[in-house]
Order: structure tokens, then sequence, then C-alpha cells
């Protein structure tokens, strides 16, 4: 069993996901915007900027931060 570093629910391993705390693809960006050097560095990161999450969480955050680019993007084109 491992535990969730979000909301701390104990799970089993093989539920877990590596998530990076700082996303690879910044929020005020898009992966478009991004140089293919950028992206590298982003994705193969330290190993503080990564912590292992439950499936849900994962989801979860991800959808946040997706919501958050496009919020950011809208209001760019303003």
């Amino acid at each position: 069993m491992g535990r969730c570093n979000i909301c701390e629910t104990a799970t089993p391993k093989s539920y877990l996901v590596v998530d990076h705390k700082d996303p690879v693809v910044a929020l005020e960006s898009s992966f478009e915007d991004m140089s293919f050097d950028e992206l590298i560095d982003r994705m193969w990161c330290s190993s503080d900027n990564l912590q292992a999450v439950c499936e849900d969480c994962h989801k979860k955050k991800s959808k946040e931060e997706n919501k958050l680019r496009r919020q950011f993007k809208k209001e760019k084109k303003k």
C-alpha cells in the first residue's frame, strides 16, 4: 500500500500514478507554445517535483489545471 499525497488515502501501489507538482505544460501556456527543449526539461524534472497520487486525485488535478489553462487562453485573447 501507498498513500496519495493529495487526499492521503491509503491506496494500492498499482493504483497510484506519478504526478508533476508543477505541471509539464505551464498553466499560463499551451503545449503548442512550448519548445521541444522546454517540454523535455519540464517532463524530466527532479524528483522533488514529483508526487504519488491516486487516479481520482490525478484526474481532478488535471481537470482543474486544464480549466485554468482555458481561462488564461480566453483572457489572453481579449
